[in-house]
């Protein structure tokens, strides 16, 4: 994981809902993944269900911001004060997801192999 979830923005409202993540680590290329708890009722347990979403951008630095919101739009920078970027990305999703305390996101770099 290389950030750390500041807040949720407007929760339960798909055109305003947005996660607000403080990268704490230099990373090339970003993937956020999403998890979901629920209970299944033939265990009886929970059961966590991940979606992957690979986002656009190739650097975040040490410092910047990334807001992941749920609805529809087109992503984007914005220089912050202090050389930091903020990197406004869409999930693109129908409906809601962080009403609930059920779901929580995980903002990871994308490792790239190389061909010999």
């Amino acid at each position: 994981m290389f950030g750390k979830v500041r807040e949720v923005q407007s929760p339960g409202e798909l055109m305003h809902e947005c996660v607000v993540i403080d990268v704490d680590k230099d990373m090339r290329g970003m993937v956020a993944s999403i998890s979901r708890l629920s209970f299944d009722d033939y265990n009886r347990g929970p059961v966590e269900a991940k979606d992957v979403y690979k986002l656009d951008g190739d650097l975040l630095r040490k410092g910047d911001v990334v807001m992941l919101h749920t609805g529809s739009g087109a992503p984007s920078t914005r220089i912050l004060p202090g050389n930091r970027t903020l990197h406004l990305q869409y999930l693109n999703m129908g409906s809601a997801i962080w009403g609930g305390s059920n779901c929580r996101p995980v903002l990871s770099e994308i490792t790239y192999g190389r061909s010999i």
